[in-house]
């Protein structure tokens, strides 16, 4: 499995909901981790290795720390903060936009349901880089990049 980049055109489409809670879904995440670890990634979406299926990794402890590492299978953003006006805005790097950083707004607080490898529902609430990565794999499966979304951001800036 290898990472995929722009222009690849799987970064541009709307993925399709996981069906079949199976040992090829297993594979697909097990080629998720290692792409996003290999090449120092907080999170991934499946079409950053090629597929089209409803499937995000984040980890924000980048691998440090066991318990960090979420896979979500069909997830959905519950509510976001916007309410509250709880609005950041941060430069964000992207695996598949190598060398390329953009000052994307986002909402500091989100809350996600999905469904795990086993086909159980989840719903969390995530915090500060934890929802601004669940923020980005989302977007990534709508076909969204932070190009889409933000403003690059200089050498300085960073």
């Amino acid at each position: 499995m290898k990472l995929r980049v722009v222009p690849d055109d799987i970064l541009s489409v709307t993925c399709r909901p996981v069906t079949s809670f199976d040992r090829e879904l297993r594979e697909l995440v097990d080629g998720m981790l290692d792409v996003m670890y290999t090449h120092g990634g907080v999170g991934i979406a499946a079409p950053q290795v090629g597929s089209d299926l409803r499937v995000i990794v984040i980890d924000p402890s980048a691998g440090e720390i066991a318990t960090e590492c979420r896979v979500m299978v069909n997830p959905v953003l519950v509510r976001t903060a916007s309410a509250t006006r709880r609005w950041v805005e941060e430069i964000e790097g992207c695996l598949s936009l190598p060398g390329q950083h953009f000052k994307v707004r986002r909402c500091e607080v989100a809350q996600v349901r999905w469904q795990t490898l086993d086909g159980q529902t989840v719903t969390e609430t995530f915090s500060k880089l934890a929802a601004r990565a669940v923020q980005h794999e989302l977007d990534h499966l709508s076909g969204v990049l932070i190009s889409d979304r933000g403003s690059r951001a200089t050498l300085r800036e960073r």
